[in-house]
């Protein structure tokens, strides 16, 4: 009978179907949103009211000629480093923006470092290799912990990763969600690390849209990047040719301290392990709170006005689904007239009207779930989310229609008006 009275009013109930078909695609986007946003304020959490300060080297020119001029020099930097790395009166942030190059290149031009601003370097030939420079990004696990990235397949590093192995040229990395099409886990690449080679094995690939504050930006989006973990050295440094350990010991100490202690009560922790260490060529400034504490405000608020848009549509849409449930009624009542001296019964009508709206909000809703399904490399948890928001706003509507249209239905009165 329900298929009967779909045939009977075709363009409004297609209506229903394309309104359907409508609110569940703005459903799956507000989903998507929403599972971002989620992310996006579990990770901001971490920075929220906490004081953040920058460490910067001072050695430049003539200043770093003399340091380095030193024979205990790389000693002094790692000891620093490593005194700074262990502190637990904070946390110690280390991001650092740092192109690689990588031979043979799988991925177009929008990988190379340097794309955004259209200032694209070629690729030069070391040893009969073709090397290309390549968004990369260094990363210590607080890091990782902090922004709570969150991995589409693999892994992320293990203790272990963060140890410099002289004997070993394997190095563990992560690849933004772009390079899933390019590279898969276990995959590897021939990479140069502050012209160091090293066999880059991808042990994992991101979730699409994962973010994380570096020196240089508040936010920076890793889905063309490739990280790296930011090594550390278990004994002295060992003694090799070569930029590789002078920049990495460099890149070590210019990062991000982020805490509840004040400046001054920050300053002392540092100058006693500058103290300790000798090494005395640093400078503590504040780093830009400003901008990250705008991005947690913006991130509550973008919460909040999908909340409010989530509302405003379910209000509309409600309206919509009752005027059109009226139109309805009110078009077939000759038509439930014949239903009733036909043997019909008033509640077999009333169930047939309301079933449709339920039937064609299903139907409505399978095509972005197809879209998920076909699209998506790992939907489930993603999917799980929309049936859910689908389920439950579907069961609202429903209620809040079917109780408006028994009222309007029997306010209507059919069996009064065959009695005449």
């Amino acid at each position: 009978m329900i298929l009967l009275f779909i045939k009977q009013n075709k363009l409004l109930n297609m209506t229903i179907f394309l309104i359907s078909l409508i609110f569940c695609s703005l459903l799956l986007v507000l989903t998507l949103n929403i599972n971002q946003t989620r992310i996006e304020i579990e990770a901001t959490r971490n920075f929220k009211d906490k004081n953040i300060y920058q460490i910067s080297d001072n050695l430049y020119k003539e200043k770093e000629k003399e340091f380095f001029s030193k024979p205990d020099s790389f000693e002094i930097l790692n000891n620093f480093s490593n005194q700074v790395h262990v502190n637990e009166s904070y946390k110690y942030y280390n991001a650092i923006w740092q192109p690689i190059e990588v031979s043979d290149f799988k991925g177009d031009m929008i990988y190379d470092a340097y794309y955004e601003t259209g200032n694209n370097q070629p690729s030069y030939m070391i040893q009969n290799k073709s090397y290309r420079a390549i968004k990369s990004v260094q990363l210590n696990q607080v890091v990782l912990d902090f922004n709570q990235l969150r991995l589409e397949t693999g892994a992320g590093f293990k203790e272990d990763d963060y140890v410099f192995k002289q004997e070993d040229d394997r190095l563990p990395v992560i690849l933004g969600s772009e390079y899933s099409s390019i590279y898969k886990t276990g995959d590897t690449l021939d990479i140069l690390y502050y012209q160091r080679k090293f066999t880059g094995v991808v042990v994992g690939i991101l979730e699409p849209s994962q973010k994380i504050m570096t020196v240089r930006e508040p936010e920076l989006l890793l889905n063309r990047y490739i990280i790296l973990p930011l090594l550390d050295f278990e004994q002295a440094p060992p003694k090799m040719e070569g930029i590789f350990l002078k920049a990495l010991l460099l890149s070590k100490i210019n990062g991000n301290i982020i805490t509840d202690l004040e400046p001054l009560q920050i300053r002392t922790m540092l100058n006693e392990i500058s103290g300790k260490t000798g090494f005395k060529e640093f400078s503590v400034i504040g780093a830009n709170s400003l901008a990250v504490n705008s991005i947690v405000n913006m991130t509550e608020i973008n919460r909040n006005t999908l909340f409010v848009i989530s509302v405003a549509l379910f209000i509309t849409l409600i309206a919509l689904f009752i005027i059109i449930m009226r139109i309805i009624i009110k078009k077939n009542i000759d038509f439930y007239k014949v239903l009733l001296i036909s043997g019909v019964s008033t509640n077999q009508i009333y169930r047939s009207i309301n079933y449709q709206l339920p039937l064609l909000n299903l139907i409505g809703c399978m095509l972005p779930l197809i879209f998920i399904m076909v699209t998506l490399n790992n939907p489930l948890s993603l999917l799980v989310n929309y049936l859910i928001v689908v389920g439950i706003s579907s069961l609202i509507i429903a209620i809040a229609v079917n109780r408006y249209t028994r009222k309007y239905f029997e306010k209507v009165d059919i069996v009064q008006q065959l009695k005449g």
